[in-house]
Formats: C-alpha cells, sequence, structure tokens
C-alpha cells in the first residue's frame, strides 16, 4: 500500500498505465481517501520479469475553479527482482571519546512482503532501526586504549540469502589519541608562601597545548569542585576573553597555545596556605580540544612568616582593565599574581612574532 500526502477534500483519482504494464491484465487500482490529508491504494503483484511504470494523477474539482492536480510516478520492480540494500552513508563513524549519537543511513530495493532488516553491533554500541536509517549510540571509552567496533546491518528475506552491509566504528582511549600527553613538576624547593616554580612539557610535538593552575577554591567555585567541569569552563572563560580584548581567535590561539615541543617553567605568584591544583591541555587553533584535562600535582603553599619592612601595612586596590579577565578567573590571588601572569602572557606575545605593526596593534588592545 502507496500513502501520498495532499490537502483537498474532493478529489479523483487516475491511473496511466505506462511502459510494461497491461490496462487489460492489471486492473486500475483501487483508491481510498480521506480528510486527513492521504490517499491510499493498492497495486497488484507484477506477473512479468521486468520492471514496470504508471502514474497516478489526483485532481481536486470544485464548483467556479479550475481544476488542481498533480501526478506521482509509481515504479515496480520486475516479477522476482532481489532486494537490494545499498549503504548511501560513509562506510566508518569515528566516535568521540565521550561517546554521542551518530546515524547510518541505506536504501532498500524490492523488499518482499516476509523480508526483515536488523542491525547488529558491539556491546558498546546501540542500534535502532528506523525507516531507511539506523540511528547509533556509542557509550563513553573509560579505557585508556583505542578500540574498534563494527555495525552489520543485515535484511533477511525467504527467497534467497541474506544481504548486509558493515559499518566500522572507531574510538579513541579516553585521553583521546594522546595517553600521557604532558609531565608537569613542582619542586618542592621551589613552593614559598608567595611564588611556585612550575615546569611543563609536552610528548607529542604535533600538539598545541597550555598549562596554568588555579586554587582549590577557584575550581570550587566556578565548577562545584568537579574537575570533569573543567572543559565546559574553560571554553567559555577563553572565549570571554577574546570577546574582551576584541582579538579574532585566528590571531590570539597561535600566541597563546604553545608548540608541542616547548617546556614551560614559569614561576607563579601565589598566596600563603592556599592549596592549588596544576593541570595541561591541548587544543587547535579552531579552540577544538584535542586531548582530556591533564591534571598534574597539587601543592600547598605555606605560612607567610617574612616580617613586613619597615613595620609598614600596605593596602593596594587593585582596578584591572577588561583584558585581565581571563587571568583574574582562574588564578587571581593577589595582584602580584595577576600581574606575573600578564606579564608571561604578553611576553610570549611579544617573542612569539616578529611583526612590528602586529605587536603595536596588539600593544594597544592590552
Amino acid at each position: 500500500m502507496k500513502r501520498f500526502t495532499l490537502f483537498g477534500a474532493v478529489l479523483t483519482a487516475a491511473v496511466a498505465v505506462l511502459a510494461g504494464c497491461n490496462p487489460v491484465e492489471n486492473p486500475t487500482p483501487k483508491f481510498s481517501s480521506g480528510m486527513d490529508g492521504t490517499v491510499a491504494f493498492n497495486i497488484a503483484a507484477n506477473g512479468e520479469e521486468q520492471e514496470r511504470e504508471a502514474v497516478v494523477t489526483l485532481t481536486y474539482s470544485y464548483s467556479g475553479g479550475k481544476d488542481q492536480s498533480f501526478a506521482v510516478k509509481v515504479i515496480q520492480a520486475a516479477k522476482g527482482a532481489d532486494p537490494v540494500l545499498t549503504l548511501t552513508s560513509e562506510a566508518e563513524i569515528n566516535a568521540d571519546e565521550e561517546g554521542g549519537d551518530y546515524e547510518i543511513t541505506f536504501t532498500l530495493e524490492n523488499p518482499t512482503e516476509d523480508g526483515e532488516l536488523k542491525a547488529e553491533s558491539d556491546e558498546w554500541i546501540t542500534t535502532v532501526v528506523e525507516e531507511a536509517k539506523v540511528a547509533v549510540s556509542v557509550d563513553p571509552n573509560e579505557k585508556e586504549e583505542a578500540r574498534e567496533g563494527k555495525v552489520t546491518v543485515t535484511y533477511n528475506w525467504a527467497g534467497g540469502e541474506p544481504i548486509h552491509f558493515d559499518v566500522i566504528v572507531k574510538q579513541p582511549a579516553k585521553g583521546g589519541n594522546y595517553p600521557n600527553a604532558f609531565n608537569i613538576e613542582v619542586p618542592e624547593d621551589q613552593i614559598t608562601a608567595t611564588s611556585a616554580m612550575v615546569r611543563s612539557s609536552c610528548n607529542y610535538s604535533e600538539l598545541t597545548w597550555t598549562s596554568q593552575i588555579m586554587s582549590q577554591e577557584q575550581l570550587d567555585t566556578y565548577c562545584g569542585g568537579d574537575k570533569e567541569n573543567m572543559k565546559e569552563y574553560f571554553l567559555e572563560l577563553l572565549e570571554e576573553k577574546l570577546a574582551d580584548t576584541g582579538i579574532p581567535p585566528e590571531i590570539a590561539l597561535p600566541l597563546l597555545l604553545y608548540p608541542g615541543d616547548k617546556v614551560d617553567e614559569f614561576t607563579y605568584s601565589v598566596t600563603p596556605e592556599t592549596h592549588f591544583l596544576t593541570f595541561a591541555v591541548a587544543m587547535d587553533y579552531e579552540m577544538n580540544y584535542t586531548t582530556d584535562f591533564y591534571w598534574g600535582p597539587e601543592f600547598t603553599t605555606p605560612e607567610n612568616t617574612d616580617p613586613e619592612p619597615g613595620g609598614l601595612t600596605f593596602e593596594i586596590v587593585v582596578e584591572p582593565r577588561s583584558c585581565l579577565k581571563f587571568f583574574q578567573k582562574f588564578f587571581v590571588t593577589s595582584f602580584r599574581h595577576v600581574s606575573a601572569v600578564f606579564n608571561r602572557k604578553i611576553a610570549l606575545l611579544f617573542s612569539s612574532k616578529n611583526d612590528e605593526n602586529l605587536h603595536k596593534s596588539l600593544s594597544q588592545i592590552f
């Protein structure tokens, strides 16, 4: 039974028989219509060993006006034609490590009344067969190794051998395709009440990356204490900084991200008696993560036992410009800390490029 949707209350249907269709041997199909905008009709079995075509013309008639109509071509397979199952989407799915939903599309020609379509897959892949497609759901990969699976779509029918196609599903390891991508060290003898030296490096030369520190209080405040929320928060923060500075990502990111072979050794200004976390992450110049966040060693700064020089107490009130907001959210615990991180990034900007005009424009923005 075929259904065509149309709008109209009064209509007539006619069939024009074309090549391969004998009007005497194959009488005009019966039609039924209703107010729901559909017309249903049955097509007689094709007893010939050749394909045949016909045209269904649907006409809407009303008094005082001109008839309105449209035509639909109907193609019927020859008697004994075998079903044909064809994959129309890619033969490989590259899933994210977090998993997700994907789709396989196909066509099925010459289906039989007793035919059955089914999909089978590995246990970490879930499939649901729908009309002309298979919905695929891939579980997150919790293992530190990549994995590969397969979805097999099969059409079984009584008149012949089953027909099928395969789609390969590939998923990177937890942490992406770059396990153990970073090294972070915080030498104990380099931790004081007001400073801490952090040494970071990347094990893959093709990556572009960054490393930073943040306090436990900041993680609690902005990520609810959950490191899993850092991925979303970091992107929001980066987008906010770029919007504040007015620097387009295609200019800023090549300047702010380190090349894979760089060793980053930096002494941070920190606050006394504060617990800090270290991290590194890689991303491309379009702000797409290429690794998970790598969390390095944590450290707590000791009490500040240094006396104030001359017994004087200073109170510094800072009103930073918008270009510091990115660093404020991550690192602001003191004016010295903000200045140090800001100066570090400015130095990187100016040491990474030799274009004098670019330097001038960046200095004006900052």
